[in-house]
């Protein structure tokens, strides 16, 4: 099975994110790197991720994706996947019409 983690997959408005045990935000602990796990943000850039709808309005701030505009579409890797866990840290303001869609 591959595994993976996505350390701040956030759709929405800006959020700060707690780190898993033992690693420092946006990274990976020793024992899921053992594991397999793989990250798919580094915390710093939106490399490796596309925008559906309006490409304006998504940056990343204080090491998380954030969307800026209102109606400002989805992201998606741009790999595919199979058979995988996912784990997430998502945060959102109230009111906000957004998730996590997997498909």
């Amino acid at each position: 099975m591959r595994t993976l983690k996505v350390a701040g997959l956030i759709l929405a408005t800006a959020a700060l994110l707690a780190p898993a045990a033992g690693a420092a935000e946006n990274e990976l602990t020793a024992e899921e790197k053992q594991a397999g796990w793989r990250l798919l943000f580094d915390g710093r850039t939106l490399d490796g991720w596309g925008i559906t709808g309006r490409h304006e309005g998504w940056v990343v701030e204080d090491g998380a994706i954030a969307c800026t505009v209102r109606g400002g579409g989805c992201i998606h890797t741009h790999e595919q996947w199979a058979d995988f866990t996912l784990s997430v840290d998502f945060k959102t303001a109230p009111r906000v019409n957004s998730g996590v869609f997997l498909r």
